[in-house]
């Protein structure tokens, strides 16, 4: 006892993080506008960031310096920031006429980044020394490129024809197969190789495009959703469930047959969001649509549901069960303007959303109220949703100009990193304190970069027992030790948020066993009372 005694000691003077946690933020920028659009976290907790830049950019957010030059007008950029924000490595590409953006980033288990968006003119994606030059066959290209960990070169290829062509969003398979959506207008060939697989989309309007590229850029295959004369579709968010199932969001007008094989299911609208469902092979399993347009995410949580976010005057978030069941409906907004960009999803199935608003905007979606005003003319959110659509916490950040919230991710361990733009003088800091980032020079936009524990339940404290595992690396058997008795659950998760294993734990001392799992990193979440805490756990 006088050894379970003094852990116990250890354990509750090390203490808990109450409210929202602020860890860091970081800026990214030069002399003109520089955006970022899209964040992703690597199984090491590395922060991977893609957007666009013009003229000459800074991407070291240290006291050191790492300039990127753009060929012309705006290039693409790619950065590498360690877990504690520190500068690893900026990538760039581009032509030298015309805007070009990365839309879209994610990384494999591997630490390679696989980034889509659009490019025109004539591009060298190799950063390197050496050359891979594609050529845009229209206005604009979308593009999926793949680098490794070191931001070293792997492979390139465009999708498009003669028109406006656009990548949008991709998503990972476990086996390194890349999924991509978007639109294409015209007539496109779609197999980067010496073969050709042809998709039109007709005179007018543009279709919207589901293409698997497997792990070395082949070609897999390609689908379609699309209708006659004077209709369009547009993919906007992708994702994938534990069976491999895609799920495609966009906007769609006219009359536009979901079904990508000779089969046909039709929708109509005059303008409208759409959720679409296709098994690993591409094949069609169901679809929807929604009362207006302007999606922008859909995700996925481990026990099947969806989420998915829009915002055409007020944001509105929905819930759907696997086969496209609705679950829930929640709005939210204000008397001006507010607009989602973005979400993703805990191992908890709890749902953040980023994005920004002008005015005052009542962010709680029940019956209660939570009002935010904005201290310039734009301001960034970030709102905490639970499974049943609750409000457990928002957070507002910026300055008196104009700040845009774009991309968020969820690390293993619960920590949420976002990305998007602000200008002049921005406080990043959610709490009480003050973290201001001033951009350069003043009156244009610069990247920033945001680090934040997970958000808490409102006047609320996060967890009342400190737990610790151990041992810690396990070769199988690990020890959970509560500073309190306790009653709760717990979950384990990989470093993708897949579910594992799950159970529940009564008492001080607790064992959980991790055998028959591969060796690797794996997180333990422990709830009690609607709080939870998440630990990190090296099976050897």
């Amino acid at each position: 006892m006088k050894i379970l005694s003094a852990l116990i000691v250890s354990v509750i003077f090390s203490g808990i993080t109450h409210g929202q946690n602020f860890l860091w933020a970081k800026s990214m920028g030069g002399v003109n506008d520089d955006f970022g659009y899209s964040i992703t976290v690597d199984v090491n907790g590395n922060i991977f960031t893609t957007g666009r830049f013009e003229a000459t950019a800074d991407f070291d957010p240290g006291p050191g310096t790492f300039t990127l030059s753009s060929g012309g007008g705006a290039d693409v950029f790619v950065s590498k920031l360690d877990p504690n924000g520190n500068f690893l490595w900026a990538k760039s590409f581009g032509s030298p006429i015309g805007d070009d953006e990365g839309r879209c980033i994610v990384t494999d288990l591997s630490g390679n980044c696989y980034l889509t968006g659009l490019f025109c003119w004539t591009v060298d994606f190799d950063p390197s020394p050496n050359t891979f030059t594609l050529a845009s066959a229209g206005v604009f290209d979308a593009f999926v490129v793949k680098l490794d960990a070191n931001g070293g070169f792997v492979w390139a290829n465009k999708i498009g024809g003669k028109q406006w062509d656009n990548g949008n969003s991709i998503v990972l398979d476990s086996f390194g197969n890349s999924y991509s959506t978007g639109y294409f207008r015209d007539t496109v060939d779609f197999d980067p190789g010496i073969n050709t697989f042809t998709l039109c989309s007709g005179s007018n309007g543009s279709h919207a495009f589901i293409n698997k590229l497997d792990v070395n850029g082949n070609f897999v295959w390609v689908k379609q959703i699309g209708g006659s004369t004077n209709s369009s579709a547009e993919g906007i968010s992708m994702a994938l469930d534990v069976s491999g199932n895609i799920y495609t969001t966009g906007d769609f007008s006219g009359t536009v047959d979901f079904d990508p094989s000779p089969n046909t299911f039709t929708l109509m609208a005059g303008y409208s969001t759409f959720a679409s469902k296709l098994d690993l092979n591409g094949n069609f399993i169901w679809a929807k649509q929604f009362t207006s347009y302007g999606a922008s995410s859909i995700r996925t949580e481990s026990i099947g549901n969806v989420y998915i976010t829009r915002s055409s005057g007020d944001m509105v978030i929905y819930k759907l069960d696997s086969n496209g069941n609705t679950v829930w409906t929640k709005t939210i907004g204000g008397p001006d303007m507010e607009k989602v960009r973005s979400s993703v999803v805990d191992n908890l199935g709890n749902i953040y959303i980023i994005g920004d608003f002008n005015g005052t905007v009542d962010f709680d979606p029940g019956p209660n109220t939570y009002t935010l005003t904005t201290i310039g003319s734009f301001d960034i959110f970030i709102i905490k949703l639970d499974g049943n659509g609750n409000l457990i916490g928002v957070i507002q950040l910026g300055g008196p100009w104009q700040d845009f919230g774009y991309g968020i991710a969820c690390d293993g361990a619960g920590d949420i990193c976002s990305t998007g733009f602000f200008s002049e003088t921005a406080d990043f800091d959610p709490s009480s304190g003050v973290f201001n980032l001033t951009s350069s020079p003043s009156g244009w936009h610069d990247v920033f970069v945001h680090k934040m524990g997970k958000i808490v339940g409102l006047n609320e404290y996060e967890f009342e027992n400190v737990f610790e595992l151990f041992p810690n690396p396990t070769s199988g058997r690990v020890r959970c030790l509560f500073s309190n008795n306790i009653t709760c659950d717990y979950k384990v998760t990989d470093v993708t948020g897949k579910l594992l294993k799950e159970g529940s734990l009564n008492g001080y001392l607790n064992e959980i066993n991790l055998s028959g799992l591969s060796k690797g990193l794996y997180f333990v979440t422990i709830s009690d009372k609607g709080h939870s805490q998440t630990k990190r756990i090296v099976l050897e």
